[in-house]
């Protein structure tokens, strides 16, 4: 709350030869008031020691820091044609997929974004579409016109400033940005542990890195284009025979006879005949010395891997 302060004080008359007009030189004024000429002054003073501040705003998010790898030399070869690409680029995909995974803009600058996520989770799978999405349409591309993005990914408490958003979550971010290789994302450890067992996505460990400006060092990740993607769906596991099964595996000749091939094989061809009409999968006879299967039953081989 707003307090004021008074300071009372007394003031001497204009001059001290001088006595309000009608009082005698010899009156005691002392007994209720002042001498003669004399007045009170009060001043007031605010005082704000106790003004409480407004509590600042704060909110744990996902922090985005990207950037166009290269951007200056691309100006500087074609302004144009490089505006041209990066505005189709944040039309057709950077943008809609910042709004499909619940992101938002918080600032733009000439080459770089700044975007916050509510869900580590969403801010990672979303810069995975936008890179390999990018690196597909540009693919075509003379490599040096390409535009690819750099990376970097965080969480931590940040400050909200009207739009804008402050921290040293932001700043990290923004430094992982700058070690990310183009069209490479690097994130910190935080969103490694919330990320890695939740999306098809692999990551190389980078160690503990010494960023710019970062008090403490920070374990880093990266992610490479082509390195594992957060679209592809999970791949069910093999299911598990509901009944016993059999391998029968051919017997190695190691008398050095060829004429014994046969006899060494025949075992392994008899018995999957067998076994075939139970309904167990074609069994082949593996040829060790052609390096090659041969179907049994008269089941079609497979493709040679």
């Amino acid at each position: 709350m707003l307090e004021w302060k008074a300071w009372s004080f007394n003031l001497p008359p204009p001059s001290w030869n001088r006595r309000p007009t009608g009082v005698p030189r010899d009156a005691d004024l002392f007994g209720g008031g002042l001498p003669g000429g004399w007045t009170t002054t009060t001043m007031y003073r605010s005082w704000s020691g106790n003004f409480p501040l407004d509590r600042e705003q704060r909110r744990l998010a996902a922090i985005v820091s990207a950037d166009i790898a290269g951007y200056s030399r691309l100006m500087g070869r074609d302004e144009s044609g490089t505006l041209a690409a990066l505005k189709g680029l944040r039309r057709e995909i950077v943008d809609p997929a910042i709004a499909g995974h619940n992101g938002r803009i918080v600032k733009t600058t000439g080459d770089g974004l700044l975007l916050e996520f509510p869900s580590v989770v969403d801010a990672v799978r979303c810069m995975i579409q936008v890179q390999t999405e990018t690196a597909a349409k540009v693919a075509d591309m003379p490599e040096d016109r390409r535009i690819t993005f750099r990376v970097g990914v965080n969480i931590g408490d940040i400050i909200i400033d009207g739009d804008d958003i402050f921290g040293d979550g932001v700043n990290v971010a923004a430094r992982l940005q700058e070690i990310a290789a183009p069209g490479g994302m690097c994130v910190s450890s935080r969103v490694h542990d919330d990320v890695r067992d939740r999306l098809e996505a692999i990551f190389e460990d980078g160690g503990s890195q010494t960023l710019k400006n970062i008090a403490r060092p920070v374990q880093v990740w990266h992610w490479a284009s082509g390195s594992g993607s957060a679209l592809e769906p999970v791949r069910p596991a093999l299911a598990v025979p509901d009944r016993p099964s059999i391998a029968v595996l051919p017997f190695q000749n190691m008398s050095g006879d060829p004429e014994q091939e046969y006899s060494h094989r025949s075992p392994t061809r008899a018995r999957p005949s067998t076994s075939s009409r139970s309904g167990a999968n074609s069994a082949y006879a593996m040829c060790w010395k052609a390096a090659c299967a041969k179907p049994v039953d008269g089941s079609v081989s497979p493709a040679s891997s």
